[in-house]
């Protein structure tokens, strides 16, 4: 397995809602999830962000493997999509890397969020809440980033963020 990954943990609540954090760097809206240290699996290190951005613990216990996502350039990152289902979770905070949590219906997500976002949370729903199962295979980076280019104006806001967030 590619050391170098992310990995992200989508956990849905009965009323079928998403948990997303705001991140502190640039705030905007995101399943909890980052990059894997030295000697960790994709699932260690969903856990382990889930909890460095909700202050929250979380067994693997009911975890599931939704996607993987595939870099086309050689030695790119690796990201992994994982889901659950839970009621309760105990400690929820916002921590050094998030500013704002909540949960959303997959229907009124917050406003500032990556179409790739949207996208991981569409396939976590369907394949956590829904009655079809969401085949694990590869998306390109660049149908992303082609996406992202074709809502100019949503590029351009998510830019004024990060430039902001740098500067404050």
């Amino acid at each position: 397995m590619n050391s170098q990954h992310s990995a992200h943990l989508a956990v849905f609540n009965d009323a079928k809602q998403i948990l997303l954090v705001k991140r502190k760097d640039v705030p905007v809206w995101v399943i909890p999830g980052g990059t894997g240290e030295k000697g960790e699996v994709p699932l260690q290190t969903a856990l382990r962000e889930f909890t460095e951005e909700t202050g929250s613990n979380i067994t693997s216990k009911g975890v599931q493997l939704v996607a993987t996502y595939t870099p086309i350039k050689q030695g790119g990152l690796h990201k992994y999509l994982f889901t659950t289902t839970r009621n309760k979770l105990r400690g929820l905070k916002t921590t050094s890397e998030s500013s704002d949590f909540g949960f959303f219906s997959v229907t009124r997500l917050p406003e500032v969020i990556s179409l790739y976002e949207q996208r991981k949370i569409h396939e976590a729903f369907v394949a956590c809440c829904g009655s079809e199962l969401v085949r694990k295979d590869e998306v390109f980076y660049v149908s992303e980033v082609i996406a992202l280019l074709s809502k100019p104006i949503r590029l351009i806001r998510l830019i004024n963020l990060y430039i902001k967030a740098k500067r404050g």
